[in-house]
């Protein structure tokens, strides 16, 4: 006799799993032992046009590296961490684009932080790390080749906006060009989902499970109109 088993319960059986499953280490907010007071450290880091940084653990040595996104068809950069907090240039020369953002987070699957790079006035870009089941040197990024849209392009995130549990990516658009979503296949292949959302100048975008229902939404920041939000119409919406 076959047993079928509820969906609702293959559902937690496959999220327990997921959360099981050791993850790269993105930078984010959370307690700590200092008391509020910075001081500058000193280092002076590059003297390129950098528009846009995020930290997380490229290398896989237990600390927060920086990717540097530049403008002007300048090279995006990475400053590796040694544990100190003192960086140094990787000396990666990674692309010559006109950067406005970037995204980290594994796209692939393989265990290691991956960037994708939103860009102005020509397709944004997507940036894999060698490492893991790549078989290069982990820390060290190459160009996938892809090319998505073509739009100006100022805010992106990534987040599993489908179900599937791979990373897809939310990308928020100005000149009157409407935001988009590229949906991941799994081992970081993009495809743009089709959805139109909005094209009201779109400068950022943050992912979040506003209603409540277990999947990811979007507020969005306009600069030419009124503040919008999108509801995923998956989990309690029956979409």
């Amino acid at each position: 006799m076959r047993l079928h088993m509820p969906r609702s319960l293959m559902s937690v059986i496959v999220a327990m799993l997921l959360l099981a499953m050791p993850s790269p280490v993105v930078a984010q907010g959370g307690p700590c032992a200092g008391n509020g007071t910075l001081e500058d450290s000193g280092q002076q880091l590059g003297s390129l046009q950098g528009v846009s940084v995020a930290l997380g653990d490229l290398d896989l040595d237990g600390d927060l590296d920086a990717f540097v996104v530049t403008n002007s068809n300048q090279p995006n950069l990475i400053y590796t961490n040694d544990g100190s907090g003192t960086f140094s240039d990787s000396g990666q020369v990674i692309g010559f684009i006109n950067g406005t953002c970037v995204a980290l987070g594994d796209i692939d699957g393989d265990g290691d932080l991956d960037a994708v790079v939103a860009c102005s006035a020509e397709p944004n870009r997507i940036y894999r790390n060698l490492g893991g089941m790549q078989g290069g040197v982990v820390g060290t990024f190459g160009d996938t080749g892809q090319a998505l849209g073509n739009s100006f392009s100022y805010g992106i995130k990534l987040g599993d906006l489908d179900g599937d549990g791979d990373l897809d990516a939310f990308v928020a658009n100005v000149s009157s060009q409407p935001n988009r979503i590229y949906t991941n296949d799994g081992n970081g292949g993009f495809t743009d989902s089709g959805q139109l959302l909005g094209n009201s100048d779109s400068v950022s975008v943050a992912l979040g499970d506003l209603d409540g229902d277990g999947d990811l939404d979007a507020f969005i920041a306009n600069s030419g109109a009124a503040n919008r939000v999108f509801t995923n119409n998956g989990g309690s919406q029956g979409g």
